[in-house]
């Protein structure tokens, strides 16, 4: 039942506490969505479950990846919810949406957390990525994925980050990109350089990533030396890290892309752009590439090429 408790009510609650701004004819296709969510959740709330298995997609998918259950399909998941309304009709939702992005015109994805407060006083908390379909004049829930969060510091967060410590790099022949993370003093964030060289030209960049209390999710913040930047949301799946990153490029566009880091080990891991578009529009995925990491006296070279390497580079950058 954990999965009914994280997964349906993380979407249900948080896009309520966001769809108040909605008037009753939305403009966008994003108020759209929290309008239209806004009804599911107060059928829930009214146990309303005719109402509830209109706004779900037929084929719809709820999954919780922290216990690896998975339900299949409208009809089995109106069926556990009728058995948690059952067990806990007086149970509280409250949340928070972190974002409603439009992929395409006819569907949107939507983050964010929640708090699940249940008749015994117990809350909770849980992290959440859901998929909206564009049906006919209105939106179904095609997918709630859903990852248990549990309160802590932002250091005990980010130490399933802590393998990343270390000076890395890409077995790449297209693009040389060296990395190099160290925890920020006090320990509450994890701070990492990076060099990208590319045929003649050498970008290098920082990375904050850091854990939010607020969306009770680790995130991370990129500053590039041509002006981009952007930050992404961190969630393990396994023994992989998925990143869904935004990022604003010199000339006001957006990009958007999944990365997937698989195949960790002490010494190497690889690294994919999955997917990705441009101001909304798809572009092909990227082959995966193999990262290494890079050995003490070796780390002490990179760490002073990356260092000397942009002001050898800084006329031709400006």
């Amino acid at each position: 039942m954990h999965l009914l408790r994280g997964a349906l009510p993380v979407l249900l609650s948080c896009l309520f506490c966001a769809s108040s701004l909605a008037d009753d004819n939305p403009a966008s296709p994003e108020e759209q969505v929290r309008s239209h969510i806004s009804r599911y959740v107060e059928a829930f709330n009214n146990e309303d479950v005719d109402s509830m298995t209109s706004l779900w997609a037929e084929q719809g998918v709820l999954t919780n990846l922290t216990t690896g259950e998975s339900t299949n399909g409208r009809t089995k998941i109106i069926a556990a919810v009728k058995d948690f309304l059952t067990e806990q009709p007086q149970a509280h939702l409250s949340g928070t949406v972190s974002q409603v992005k439009l992929l395409g015109q006819d569907v949107a994805r939507v983050n964010g957390h929640t708090e699940l407060t249940l008749e015994d006083g117990s809350v909770e908390t849980s992290s959440f990525i859901g998929l909206m379909l564009r049906q006919g004049d209105g939106w179904v829930i095609e997918s709630i994925t859903e990852t248990s969060v549990p309160l802590q510091s932002a250091h005990d967060a980010l130490t399933s980050l802590e393998w990343l410590v270390g000076t890395w790099r890409d077995v790449s022949d297209e693009v040389n990109v060296t990395t190099t993370c160290n925890w920020s003093r006090g320990e509450a964030f994890l701070l990492r350089k990076f060099l990208i060289e590319m045929d003649s030209s050498v970008v290098e960049g920082t990375e904050i990533i850091g854990w939010d209390p607020q969306f009770r999710q680790i995130r991370s913040w990129s500053f590039f030396s041509d002006g981009t930047f952007g930050s992404g949301f961190w969630t393990e799946n396994g023994n992989k890290w998925v990143i869904q990153s935004v990022h604003t490029l010199t000339d006001g566009s957006t990009e958007e892309n999944l990365r997937v880091i698989s195949d960790i080990t002490e010494s190497s891991m690889q690294v994919q752009v999955t997917s990705q578009s441009l101001n909304g529009n798809l572009q092909p995925g990227r082959a995966p590439v193999r990262v290494e990491r890079v050995q003490s006296n070796d780390a002490e070279a990179a760490a002073g090429d990356a260092a000397a390497e942009p002001e050898a580079n800084s006329e031709g950058d400006n």
